[in-house]
């Protein structure tokens, strides 16, 4: 069913769906004509999902420094620099995740949802199986029943 017929179907006159799904039509060819003259083309997409997935974070971190007395029973332990207030750059892996899910999207590699019908096929590969197993089970549990 294409998108006049389901307006149809939903109610909405003939002349009213099919205006509709022009002005739809229209505005999607508005919008990526304003996405390409403000240079967000195909190209510059590619670029930023590249950069994106590269992406990372700054993230604190404790310094830890050895006791100062070496005779100490504790001489192997470490302490934190109360001093410390540094920062390390790692990987962002949710960020990139994200990068990189939203690329295998837009090139439809990712959908959100997959439609199927739900009917099982190929039973007969199935049927052998189960047909096979229970006589087996049952001859089983016959034999275990005379003793």
């Amino acid at each position: 069913m294409n998108q006049v017929n389901a307006a149809i179907a939903a109610g909405y006159s003939e002349k009213y769906a099919k205006q509709a799904c022009r002005i739809e039509r229209l505005v999607k060819v508005s919008l990526a004509n304003a996405f390409e003259r403000a240079g967000f083309t195909d190209k510059a997409i590619v670029v930023y999902a590249q950069e994106g997935m590269k992406a990372m974070k700054l993230q604190s971190c404790n310094i830890y420094i050895s006791k100062p007395n070496p005779e100490s029973i504790d001489a192997d332990k470490l302490i934190i620099n109360k001093n410390s207030n540094d920062f390390v750059e790692v990987e962002d892996w949710t960020a990139r995740h994200k990068f990189f899910e939203t690329s295998l999207k837009l090139i439809d590699k990712l959908r959100e949802k997959v439609e199927h019908s739900g009917a099982i096929e190929h039973t007969h590969f199935f049927e052998g199986i189960v047909a096979k197993a229970i006589p087996n089970r049952m001859a089983g549990y016959a034999d275990n029943s005379k003793n």
